[in-house]
């Protein structure tokens, strides 16, 4: 993972926190067992389970695992997004969804 990459999680992992909503990221998906794929970002609300892919630019598209997560969770019923860093702009996409996590 790049520092940019980090960088953007931990920004929305922040956004969630201070809306009282809880988050992981993995720092090491390597070391994960499990499907190969699985979003960097789990944000869950009392009312909504979300998970995040982010990418930065010149990243890949989704790989064939996390093209398979996304639409098992999008099947499911899970908000699913992928994001970038121009989503943390106030009101943007980041704040959208963490509103739409964080409300019934």
């Amino acid at each position: 993972m790049t520092s940019q990459h980090d960088a953007v999680v931990r920004a929305i992992m922040t956004k969630a926190a201070s809306r009282g909503l809880l988050s992981h990221y993995c720092t090491r998906s390597v070391t994960c067992a499990g499907d190969r794929g699985l979003p960097d970002l789990i944000i869950a609300g009392t009312y909504h389970l979300g998970f995040i892919e982010v990418k930065t630019p010149g990243s890949p598209s989704l790989s064939p695992g996390q093209t398979r997560w996304r639409h098992v969770l999008i099947a499911a019923g899970a908000v699913y997004e992928i994001m970038t860093g121009e989503d943390l702009a106030p009101g943007g996409a980041v704040d959208q969804f963490l509103t739409f996590i964080s409300t019934p």
